[in-house]
């Protein structure tokens, strides 16, 4: 193959392998909205999808007109964000809980309909696992109802953890929460009246919520959480890593976390 030719066939590839990626990142995205809702996270898969195309389509323009400082910032945003994604997942698969603690608090993850979704439901199983090796201790299930849910999301982790046999005496729900930090806020009033006295906790969420869950459960006002977690489901990995990761920067630029 002559140079001519050679460079042609590289150009066609610099174009037509980031269209494919592009194409593939927004079918996904689509995917998503079959199963679930529009939220920030499939917002950025959406936006990375059309940046690859457009990225493919452009080369040559992108390559001609921008400069190499403002393609290697962009490269590094990327590499950044990858990276602290993987810290989030990495960070949150780490359980550190002791099994003595006194209450489990597990954060709602929405419902469809009076459903848990696959994420709320490994969050409750990760407090069954919990409580399977520290009976004892009270399980607090966080949520209100949200748009598109008929009832309360902790009355339906009520009967999720029932019906895995977890006895109903050990359970206490608050039904007002309409964020994370409601979450904390409420579970530490019923916690204050059950107990009379400060109380150890752990926190049952997704692994890539562990980190910020941690924080907020500290600025409500339990000291040293620990923590366990319920696995990302595959399919909604991307968009919920993704939203988790604006959400801490969105805390840290307001001094919130």
């Amino acid at each position: 193959m002559n140079p001519a030719a050679e460079r042609k066939k590289r150009a066609d590839l610099g174009r037509d392998i980031p269209v494919a990626v592009g194409a593939a990142i927004l079918a996904y995205a689509a995917f998503v909205l079959c199963v679930s809702s529009m939220n920030a996270g499939v917002a950025v898969v959406i936006f990375l999808g059309f940046f690859s195309i457009l990225c493919g389509v452009f080369r040559d323009f992108i390559r001609q007109k921008v400069t190499k400082w403002c393609r290697a910032a962009v490269l590094i945003c990327i590499i950044s964000g990858i990276a602290f994604a993987s810290f989030l997942v990495i960070y949150g698969s780490f359980d550190n809980a002791s099994y003595d603690e006194d209450a489990v608090i597990v954060l709602g993850a929405g419902l469809r309909g009076d459903t848990p979704t696959e994420t709320l439901k490994r969050r409750l199983d990760a407090a069954v696992n919990y409580h399977k090796q520290n009976p004892d201790a009270v399980i607090v299930l966080t949520g209100g109802q949200g748009r598109g849910e008929t009832i309360p999301e902790s009355v339906a982790m009520e009967r999720y953890l029932i019906e895995k046999g977890v006895d109903e005496s050990v359970i206490i729900k608050e039904t007002m929460s309409t964020s994370t930090y409601e979450n904390f806020e409420y579970a530490k009033l019923l916690l204050d009246e059950r107990f009379g006295r400060e109380c150890r906790i752990v926190v049952a969420t997704s692994d890539y919520h562990v980190f910020r869950a941690c924080f907020i459960a500290e600025s409500a006002g339990f000291d040293d959480a620990a923590h366990c977690h319920g696995m990302s489901t595959w399919y909604l990995f991307a968009p919920n890593v993704l939203r988790e990761c604006l959400a801490v920067v969105k805390q840290c630029l307001l001094d919130r976390l």
